[in-house]
């Protein structure tokens, strides 16, 4: 049970801790609604299942005893964020309204299925997500006779601490008025874009 909240604490701090996820929630909810943000939300869960399983599968272990393989998911990740944010920035410099364009543009299963990809692919490709499975995960299972059961119950907690709290910061966020419209929404969307492209290049430092 000590094992169990130790972890529990571990993960909470990992989910509050600001990052690109917030960021990009920031923007998504504040630009396309509280549904599109609990869409990324999705995302970021299916990716901490899928980093958890590779975990499991010792296919993480490989990733990050490779200097060369690291360093390619970490530049993938930085381009990444890089894009993301640049394509904010500019689209407040073409789009007249964000709010009213986006609500038009963002609609259906298109829609969806990009505030999904967008949530999936900031989590699955931050090697803050990768760290936490490769070198905290281990330390709660005992891979010489662990139960598959148990590994994916942690996991679980981790996705249930994101749902939770992404969840409530979605809701928070649709409650303040304007944040995604005129002036506001743009210099709200700017801010979003230009603290990705710091996450982005922040990836990108050497390591020691």
């Amino acid at each position: 049970m000590a094992e169990l909240f130790t972890f529990f604490m571990i993960a909470l701090v990992l989910v509050i801790s600001p990052g690109a996820n917030l960021v990009l929630l920031l923007k998504t909810v504040s630009t396309k609604g509280r549904n599109a943000g609990l869409l990324n939300v999705s995302g970021f869960v299916l990716a901490a299942f899928i980093h958890g399983t590779l975990a499991i599968l010792g296919l993480s272990q490989v990733i990050i005893k490779s200097a060369e393989l690291f360093f390619v998911v970490k530049a993938v990740g930085s381009i990444y964020l890089a894009y993301l944010g640049a394509k904010m920035i500019y689209q407040t410099f073409i789009v007249k309204d964000l709010n009213t364009s986006t609500t038009a543009v963002y609609q259906g299963d298109q829609s969806s299925f990009k505030s999904f990809s967008e949530g999936f692919l900031t989590q699955m490709l931050n090697p803050k997500g990768t760290l936490f499975y490769i070198s905290v995960f281990p330390q709660f299972i005992n891979f010489d006779s662990f139960v598959y059961a148990d590994a994916f119950a942690l996991i679980s907690i981790h996705a249930a601490l994101m749902i939770t709290w992404f969840g409530a910061v979605c809701f928070m966020i649709s409650k303040v008025k304007n944040l995604g419209q005129g002036a506001i929404g743009r210099w709200v969307q700017r801010c979003c874009g230009s603290a990705l492209l710091v996450f982005g290049a922040l990836l990108l430092r050497p390591t020691t």
